[in-house]
């Protein structure tokens, strides 16, 4: 009567394979991103610059709206000299 040592060693199902990952992989990936190129950083006077540029551009935007809902109401065809 030999002891039962239970069953056999059985596959896990269901884990998630980038946890099965080797060691020296966890470790490689971890150093990739540590030392990745930073992305080049914009003077805040550029970017305030460009922001400024874009509020003009939202501005003249609002204005045309505005002209259009005018002009579509119909009035303004009979108020023309």
């Amino acid at each position: 009567m030999g002891g039962d040592t239970g069953p056999p060693c059985k596959k896990l199902v269901g884990l998630n394979p980038k946890r099965n990952r080797p060691m020296w992989q966890v470790v490689q990936n971890l150093w990739k991103r540590m030392h990745r190129p930073k992305p080049d950083l914009v003077a805040f006077p550029e970017v305030f610059e460009h922001f400024q540029e874009l509020l003009q551009d939202h501005q003249r935007v609002m204005e045309r709206i505005a002209d259009l809902g005018e002009k579509s109401g119909g009035e303004y065809i009979f108020y023309r000299n």
